[in-house]
This record gives structure tokens, C-alpha cells and sequence, in this order.
């Protein structure tokens, strides 16, 4: 793969409180939360997901910076990204549901160049809660997948 010069910020992607947490998520209906005892994230889950926006961006080789606030990159673009849901759905068929909104933002003059929603579901395969966390697992593999090669088709 080709390596281009483009350098991408990722800003901590922004959350409803209920999904800035490191309880896993589950909902039964509409908006009302409630969480999984005894399991969490290993951190909020805005920066596990901003961590891992960071690493499959530079897992393409293909740009030539991706970096948090702070690392000192001159930025080209901002990847701007609000959690929408990342839970395990329990109302119907139990499924791991991650959803995404990204604006890339050219960071010399502040002008959004695209945007975009990113949504996957993936059912769960069993009753357990290690099978209700790989079909979340499964989601954000989907939506970070999308996510990569929408940035690279405009950067």
C-alpha cells in the first residue's frame, strides 16, 4: 500500500453519558440503559473507541500521520466522531449494536469535507456475556472497517 502524507487528528469521540462509561450497555427499550455486573471496558468507552479509530487508521499504511490531541502532528484533517450507540439491544432479537456519525474536517480552514453514519448490527449467538461482547466486538470491527476506507476515498 501506498503511504500518503495526510495527517488525521482524532478528537475524543463525543457520548451520552450513559455511554460515557466503562459499563457495557444494554437496552431493553427506547433510551432507558442499564448495564452489564461484573464487566466493564478497560477504560471510557469514548477513548477505547478513539484508540481504536487511531489504530485501524494507521493500520492502513496509508496516511502518513493519525494521532491524538497533543501528539504534535501538523494536522490536515480532523476526524470528528459522536457515539451513538454501542450496546447489546435486548428488545427482539439480542444484537450487538455499534453506531457511529464521523465529520472529516479540513483542519486549515475549518470546512467539513464529508460526513457520514456508520451503523452494525451483529445478533448474538448464545445467552452468555462473552457472546453479547464479540457481537459488539463484531459491530465495531464492521463500523471501523467503513469508517477507514470512507477517510481514505477523501483524504
Amino acid at each position: 500500500m501506498r503511504r500518503g502524507g495526510k495527517q488525521i487528528l482524532v478528537p475524543r469521540p463525543r457520548a451520552l453519558n450513559a455511554l460515557d462509561s466503562n459499563y457495557v450497555a444494554v437496552v431493553d427499550r427506547g433510551e432507558a440503559y442499564s448495564y452489564f455486573p461484573g464487566i466493564a471496558w478497560a477504560d471510557a468507552l469514548p477513548d477505547v473507541l478513539q484508540a481504536r479509530i487511531v489504530q485501524t487508521l494507521e493500520n492502513t499504511g496509508r496516511l502518513g500521520g493519525v494521532g491524538f490531541p497533543g501528539d504534535g502532528l501538523l494536522i490536515d484533517y480532523q476526524l470528528q466522531t459522536e457515539l451513538r450507540a454501542f450496546e447489546i439491544r435486548v428488545d427482539g432479537p439480542k444484537r450487538g449494536l455499534v453506531e457511529l456519525s464521523a465529520k472529516l474536517v479540513n483542519d486549515r480552514n475549518g470546512r467539513a469535507i464529508s460526513t457520514q453514519v456508520f451503523r452494525a448490527e451483529t445478533a448474538v449467538s448464545g445467552a452468555g456475556v462473552d457472546q453479547a461482547v464479540a457481537a459488539l466486538d463484531a459491530s465495531a470491527i464492521k463500523v471501523m472497517a467503513e469508517l477507514a476506507a470512507w477517510v481514505l476515498s477523501r483524504t
